[in-house]
């Protein structure tokens, strides 16, 4: 079946490299900006002088303020332009083809707050889950700590630090796997004109239900094309490669899901 996403993405971008390659530009681009507007706030820092204006709090303290709530809004702002982008490559992988304006569409009055709303909260409990999968390996690397302080020998040590790599990666490889119940939640959201995001998730849940490893595996599969990248010029074509295999994906889950359920009415 992963095969066959494969052809079907590749047949399906063949007149759209270059479309699809200014999507990776632009992406490349915004993330820059915002995940560096430590730079505009040294340069408001320096303008509006903030430490003056709010005496009463340490300057250290306006700094840290001031540059976490820059950074959070800075993360909010480019929410949007996510979900946009992924149902940009959603619905060309349904030959619906796009113009690249379509990648701002959810900056539009109506759809802005339900995108945040949606992916802040669907990337809060990803968070959370990886982190329960993580508890194991960051215990353990307590216990290197304390184990560092009291003199621990040399071997114990290596075996502490062995354990905290086959922990982690056991727990990374767990969570990712577990985490593609959510792989639908987006798509499902926006078929259904952004229903609430606890129907969304359930119904993805519902229906990656043993489909999690082999969506996992399609992804995965993709590590030898990623480590490419490092060469740059290889992720223009890697890129929408993978975006529109996984939205492929989605598709056949979803179709299948509704003739399943039609056959069974």
């Amino acid at each position: 079946m992963n095969g066959r996403i494969k052809i079907y993405s590749k047949a399906n971008m063949l007149d759209q490299y270059s479309k699809m390659s200014l999507v990776l530009i632009i992406t490349v681009l915004l993330s820059l900006v915002f995940n560096n507007s430590y730079i505009l706030g040294e340069f408001i820092m320096k303008k509006v002088q903030l430490d003056s204006v709010i005496s009463f709090i340490p300057g250290f303290a306006v700094k840290t303020l001031f540059f976490t709530l820059l950074g959070f809004l800075s993360y909010i702002f480019l929410m949007p332009f996510s979900f946009g982008r992924d149902i940009w490559f959603y619905e060309n992988a349904k030959k619906n083809r796009q113009k690249l304006k379509n990648l701002f569409s959810f900056y539009k009055s109506g759809r802005i707050f339900p995108s945040i709303k949606f992916l802040f909260l669907l990337r809060l409990k990803k968070f959370f889950i990886t982190f329960l999968f993580m508890i194991p390996a960051l215990t353990l690397c307590g216990y290197l700590v304390y184990s560092l302080n009291e003199g621990t020998g040399r071997k114990m040590l290596t075996v502490i630090v062995l354990s905290i790599i086959l922990l982690a990666g056991c727990a990374a490889f767990f969570s990712f796997v577990f985490l593609q119940r959510y792989f639908l939640a987006q798509y499902i959201f926006y078929e259904n004109d952004f229903c609430r995001v606890k129907d969304a998730v359930k119904l993805s849940c519902a229906v990656m239900e043993n489909r999690c490893f082999e969506t996992a595996m399609l992804k995965l599969s993709f590590i030898g094309w990623i480590a490419l990248c490092v060469f740059v010029f290889p992720a223009g074509y890697v890129y929408p490669y993978y975006k529109i295999s996984i939205s492929i994906k989605a598709i056949s889950l979803l179709v299948n899901t509704k003739a399943t359920s039609e056959n069974n009415t």
